[in-house]
């Protein structure tokens, strides 16, 4: 498989940053606004904040877990113009998966006000019955996957749920389990392993009963995968490395993007992702963090981010975004980093014409 190594200059893309005090994670976003997760280490508490992409404002959406006297808390989150979701798992899955309890939780919310109403109980699970979900939102609609445990393995299903109507349906469902969750301009995207032992994305409009089919290559996804007006990336986990290979299938046919690197997100005209690098000077073996992006259907890829990560930090995508055609969103922790002493998170609004 060919390979993308020429490099060219970034564009002259418009940015502005913001500053959130304390360990923040940008979750998801919309052209708006983004939804961010505040943690606090001190008290064990995290907190999930609405961001004003336009004028850096933001205001706490929800400050407790709905279950929390159940002992459960915060996971997951994403949102749409309308909505909010959000996942409470018990904090112990991680040691004893067969134990866990997950709550999927939505709630209508205004940008001026918070929440809107009380949120409603999308779905849920006890002592491992069904794996935890992978969500998305679409509009005012929750579309959630989640594999059932049965006698031999796994069943998967995606389902959908309108949280101003409370209208329930099935999506997908197979009699094999589902590996990934995506949502893009209002398709959803799920992977499956085959048969065969091969990875497919499997793509639904609303609307749509049978899916498209595209069938990847190099192995097992593990990541989102991502896609964009017939371009598809997705990143591949090795044996032998810590850090998978990501992959492009556009115009120019199926590439090779880059080795050590991750979380493909189209948007605008671009695709970026984050990527791992090392420095080449013997004296200090520093890592570097680096956001790449490229337009997809050319021949050249361009550095739009570089930091020494002990020093600078880190700057990270948002996991399994959708494309967005007017913004792309990035944030930096600096609180693992530089000894602690800044415990603040720099967010990055990259602005692009939209089209049309």
């Amino acid at each position: 498989m060919p390979s993308v190594t020429a490099t060219v200059p970034p564009p002259p893309l418009r940015f502005v940053e913001y500053r959130l005090p304390g360990s923040c994670q940008v979750r998801a976003y919309t052209s708006k606004r983004a939804l961010v997760s505040r943690d606090d280490a001190e008290r064990g508490t995290t907190e999930l904040l609405l961001l004003d992409l336009s004028s850096g404002r933001n205001r706490s959406l929800l400050s407790m877990p709905v279950a929390g006297a159940q002992g459960l808390v915060f996971s997951g989150c994403t949102l749409s113009d309308d909505v909010v979701a959000w996942e409470e798992v018990s904090p112990r899955d991680a040691d004893f998966p067969e134990e866990t309890v997950w709550r999927l939780f939505a709630c209508g919310y205004d940008a001026s006000k918070g929440l809107v109403g009380s949120p409603v109980l999308v779905d849920g699970s006890d002592r491992g019955a069904r794996s935890r979900p992978l969500f998305h939102v679409d509009g005012q609609a929750v579309v959630w996957l989640s594999n059932a445990r049965r006698a031999g393995g796994y069943s998967g299903r995606v389902q959908r749920f309108d949280v101003a109507s409370g209208e329930r349906s099935t999506v997908l469902e197979a009699a094999t389990p589902f590996d990934t969750l995506s949502l893009s301009e209002r398709r959803v995207l799920v992977t499956r392993e085959t048969t065969s032992g091969a990875e497919e994305v499997l793509s639904l409009s609303p609307g749509e009963r049978k899916p498209t089919v595209t069938k990847l290559s190099g192995g097992m996804p593990s990541h989102f995968p991502a896609m964009h007006d017939g371009a598809v990336a997705w990143a591949v986990l090795k044996p032998d490395k810590p850090w998978p290979d990501l992959f492009l299938s556009d115009s120019k046919g199926r590439r090779l993007l880059a080795p050590d690197a991750l979380d493909p997100v189209f948007a605008g005209d671009y695709l970026f992702y984050e990527s791992n690098e090392a420095s080449d000077a013997p004296r200090d073996h520093c890592q570097y963090g680096s956001i790449w992006g490229i337009r997809p259907g050319t021949d050249g890829k361009f550095r739009l981010l570089l930091t020494e990560v002990s020093v600078e930090g880190w700057w990270q995508t948002a996991l399994a975004q959708g494309y967005v055609d007017d913004v792309f969103v990035v944030h930096n922790d600096l609180s693992p980093w530089n000894g602690g002493k800044d415990r603040s998170t720099l967010v990055r609004v990259y602005r692009f014409q939209r089209r049309g």
